[in-house]
């Protein structure tokens, strides 16, 4: 009997350490939300008495080839003020057109030659500018398809924790 109550304490505690692990990784700076095609970060930087957000949306190594991108990045206009964006796709003869549709949405299209673009290239990284009284945690997100040279749409839905201080 004694045997039976330390298993499950034990089991106990695993699976409190996984779920603590799961959370952390969610709201760790550092960690990359992503599916087999994509993945996404983001990152505040100091800058001039405000902060910048750094938002990085990569092909994945070893993952599916990325030929072209259309998508959507969302974010909070309140707290976020969209500067611009840049993208690796020059490198296979693709250019990236963005757009703010409205205050909080980003419009992005990567299109160009059928070559699809190196592993771990960037697809999209924007700058967000978040003013220095800016508090409390947003959500950015990225909505989409990627498709291959056999232009098959995989979808990807991916979305990033920013901690702006408190």
């Amino acid at each position: 009997m004694r045997a039976n109550r330390w298993l499950y304490v034990a089991v106990v505690i695993v699976a409190l350490a996984v779920a603590g692990r799961l959370v952390w990784q969610r709201v760790s700076g550092d960690a990359e939300a992503r599916n087999d095609d994509v993945g996404l970060r983001a990152e505040v930087r100091p800058r001039n008495g405000e902060r910048e957000v750094y938002v990085d949306l990569r092909a994945v190594a070893g993952g599916g080839p990325v030929v072209t991108v259309v998508g959507e990045i969302a974010y909070d206009a309140k707290l976020l003020r969209f500067e611009r964006c840049e993208s690796d796709a020059q490198q296979a003869g693709k250019e990236l057109h963005v757009r703010e549709v409205e205050p909080g949405r980003l419009r992005a299209v990567v299109v160009g030659s059928l070559d699809p673009m190196p592993g771990s290239s960037k697809v999209l990284a924007c700058v967000f500018a978040a003013p220095g009284t800016a508090r409390g945690r947003t959500v950015v997100r990225a909505k989409g398809e990627v498709a291959d040279t056999t232009f098959v749409d995989r979808p990807f839905a991916l979305e990033r924790e920013v901690w702006l201080g408190g």
